[in-house]
């Protein structure tokens, strides 16, 4: 009978173990699910983003170039009416 129950006791414990290791992974197995899915998320809001940032350098290229347009307006403006300062002097 002794070994009986050292047999019926050890499978117990087998089972116990065996039960905790089933947990284990099953809680192992939601985290990597719920990691998977911030990683996912986090993917998706990093790639609007990158979006939102390239819209912004292209706002902020188009600015400059305006700017330099500008500028380069102005310099004619200045060279243009020195231009006409001189044919007024000159009638």
């Amino acid at each position: 009978m002794s070994l009986a129950t050292s047999a019926s006791s050890g499978s117990d414990t087998a089972t116990e173990s065996l039960v905790s290791i089933h947990k284990a992974a099953q809680s192992t197995k939601e985290e990597i699910d719920h990691s998977t899915q911030i990683i996912t998320e986090f993917g998706r809001e990093n790639t609007k983003m990158c979006e939102r940032l390239q819209n912004i350098v292209m706002v902020s290229e188009q600015h400059n170039q305006a700017s330099k347009d500008t500028k380069d307006m102005v310099k004619y403006m200045e060279w243009l009416s020195s231009r006409l300062e001189q044919k007024e002097m000159e009638l």
